[in-house]
């Protein structure tokens, strides 16, 4: 099992990414995953994804990284993350692909839907926001979330505009369950 430190993965004063050898080990062994959704959002907070990890997926996932952009300068958008959502349908297929692009990636556990229908949104455990002239990455959940078998997160983006480009995307580290 790879470190689970939370300084595996940090940023320095030039706020650039710096990656511990925990985190280059876990990397190398194919314990690393992420997915990428773009979207349009409205003025209306909508639910845009769900993350799931399965009942029987044996697996703890642990987010390193959740990232919201907004394409445009003009507008900014909101992400809720929700802790147990109550889903009524999980909606579209998001492909959860291996970080190790090499040899024959291992495939995820975890499973990922676009545009999910919700009778509640849960837990609110996270906002990340985007700001009108800033579209840069937002990155404020890195190695805090811990999502056993039979969890869900459920991610709502809320824009300033309707039809509002934006990107969520989420990497997480896959460990045996504890």
């Amino acid at each position: 099992m790879g470190s689970l430190s939370p300084a595996a993965l940090l940023i320095n004063a030039d706020n650039e990414y710096v990656y511990t050898e925990s985190y280059l080990t876990d990397l190398v062994q194919g314990r690393i995953f992420s997915f990428v959704y773009e979207g349009n959002a409205s003025n209306v907070e909508t639910p845009a994804a769900l993350f799931r990890n399965p009942a029987g997926s044996g697996k703890d996932f642990i987010i390193a990284r959740l990232l919201l952009d907004t394409v445009s300068k003009v507008q900014s958008s909101t992400m809720r993350i929700y802790a147990m959502p109550t889903i009524l349908t999980v909606g579209s297929v998001i492909v959860c692909g291996s970080r190790r692009l090499k040899g024959t990636p291992p495939a995820s556990a975890a499973l990922a839907y676009s545009l999910p229908t919700v009778s509640a949104n849960g837990l609110k455990a996270f906002v990340l926001s985007t700001g009108y002239s800033n579209p840069t990455l937002i990155d404020a959940v890195s190695r805090t979330v811990l999502v056993g078998p039979g969890y869900d997160l459920l991610m709502t983006v809320q824009a300033t505009a309707n039809n509002s480009l934006f990107s969520v995307s989420a990497a997480w580290l896959e460990i045996a369950s504890v």
